[in-house]
């Protein structure tokens, strides 16, 4: 299969709404440039991924720090002994202020992330033989040596956007063991990495 990938860089003066960042639902906002990458399969059309790129620039930062923020938390549940289904139902309820007390620029990115907090699918499929591996877990406490893909996700099907954050570890004695952790989740880290890398 072929994949396309976009590339859309953002500076403060050219796109004001894409380039506000507001840290808390109390926040004020910065102007804060970036790089938006977005990865299609070859079956979509060229309108389809130029338009959805641009919409992916035009959402505040804070909305993608909602769902990292989100994982986070998830992550921080997650041990032996626990329910997949409890730690995500704790991890909603704690986040469910923190969507009220945003102040979102849409309706639709509201009520997106309160599906979010409903949803039940954030603890994903199993990995080993196979990065998508047969099992099912959600039914029973997490047990050490499970090792599965925690992506806690945001869609806004208005806009035919699909926001998220993924980590793949293994659960020990001590809690989650992310496999991916040299990947930063930080927003200013990321960006910071990204542009180091581009110089």
């Amino acid at each position: 299969m072929v994949w396309l990938l976009a590339i859309l860089w953002c500076a403060s003066s050219g796109l004001p709404a894409a380039a506000r960042v507001k840290p808390g639902p109390a926040g004020a906002g910065r102007p804060h440039p970036r790089a938006i990458l977005a990865l299609y399969d070859s079956h979509a059309t060229p309108d389809t991924w130029r338009t959805n790129t641009h919409r992916m620039a035009e959402m505040p930062l804070n909305y993608l720090g909602f769902i990292v923020r989100y994982h986070l938390a998830l992550m921080g549940r997650i041990r032996p002994g626990v329910l997949p289904r409890e730690a995500m139902r704790e991890t909603s309820d704690e986040m469910r202020d923190y969507v009220e007390r945003t102040n979102w620029s849409k309706p639709a990115y509201a009520e997106a992330a309160r599906k979010a907090l409903d949803w039940t699918g954030h603890c994903s499929h199993p990995v080993g033989m196979a990065v998508h591996d047969v099992g099912f877990y959600l039914e029973k406490p997490f047990a050490t040596g499970l090792v599965f893909s925690l992506d806690p996700s945001l869609w806004v099907p208005e806009e035919r956007l699909y926001i998220r954050v993924e980590d793949t570890g293994v659960v020990t004695q001590e809690g989650f063991e992310s496999f991916t952790a040299a990947a930063p989740l930080d927003l200013d880290a990321v960006e910071q990495l990204v542009g180091t890398s581009a110089r």
